[in-house]
């Protein structure tokens, strides 16, 4: 149903444009102009504001249908897996950024399977703390975290990832969500 707007309420038109076409009650509008004329917010005799407050209220009511209407994605859900990726001596650490670059791909392809990645690079540089007496010989180099149906989808991905093939070792780990 179209609104009646004046010729000079070219910002309520654009308003109005930009709107995805929705089904709303018939007789809203008249519920809503109704409404404020009661409470004195809008006064009959001038038509021009009666309209533009009807669209107003009109754009409201649609712009509350279409937030209820679409849902946020939902968030994922199921086991969550740390893809730990150490670097040890035979680590090919020689082109670092071109890694980076070669791991988002990788990450990107999984996301294209509809799997929730993500991960991060480390910085070089650690502080070992605790009992361990010496420096391990593997450095924690990066990370993800993925959502998978199971250890074996986990593990599935984790061979798929080029620290692999650069001579890193990734260790899989389910967090226990307590």
């Amino acid at each position: 149903m179209p609104i009646p707007l004046s010729n000079d309420d070219d910002e309520g038109r654009r308003m109005l444009a930009g709107l995805p076409e929705a089904h709303l009650p018939a007789g809203l509008e008249n519920t809503v102009v109704a409404s404020l004329c009661a409470r004195g917010l809008v006064r009959s005799r001038r038509r021009g504001l009666v309209a533009l407050v009807g669209a107003t209220g009109l754009v409201l009511a649609v712009a509350i249908a279409v937030a209820i209407s679409v849902r946020a994605p939902s968030a994922p859900t199921g086991p969550r897996f740390m893809l730990l990726l150490y670097e040890g001596p035979d680590f090919g650490g020689g082109h670092e950024a071109s890694h980076v670059v070669e791991y988002a791909a990788w990450a990107r392809s999984v996301r294209a399977r509809g799997i929730n990645i993500q991960g991060e690079k480390l910085k070089a540089g650690e502080q070992i703390l605790g009992q361990r007496a010496q420096k391990p010989n593997e450095l924690l180099g990066g990370w993800f975290m993925l959502f998978a149906r199971d250890q074996e989808e986990a593990v599935e991905i984790a061979r798929s990832c080029p620290h692999l093939a650069h001579g890193g070792m990734i260790s899989v780990r389910e967090i226990d969500g307590t």
